[in-house]
């Protein structure tokens, strides 16, 4: 009877750090299995995606041009 009590006492009396033994054995679960052994190092870099954007819109308005269809010009050509 005390072997199959002492694991529901130890989930029911064990803290550490103010978490019980189930949120420490669900942190240990996670580290160990299911989680990535190795984390890549990655940024979201605003800038470089702003400049990227300017360089395809440049692009777009130079093929516009190119072909004579640009937004204000197409409109006073139809009129």
């Amino acid at each position: 009877m005390i072997l199959v009590m002492l694991p529901f006492f130890l989930f029911a009396l064990y803290e550490k750090n103010g978490q019980t033994l189930e949120v420490i054995l669900g942190h240990l679960i996670q580290c160990k299995f299911i989680r990535p052994k190795r984390r890549i190092y990655q940024t979201n870099n605003a800038y470089s995606a702003l400049v990227r954007q300017a360089k395809l819109e440049k692009e777009v308005r130079a093929i516009a041009e190119k072909s004579g269809k640009t937004g204000k010009h197409a409109a006073r050509r139809k009129a």
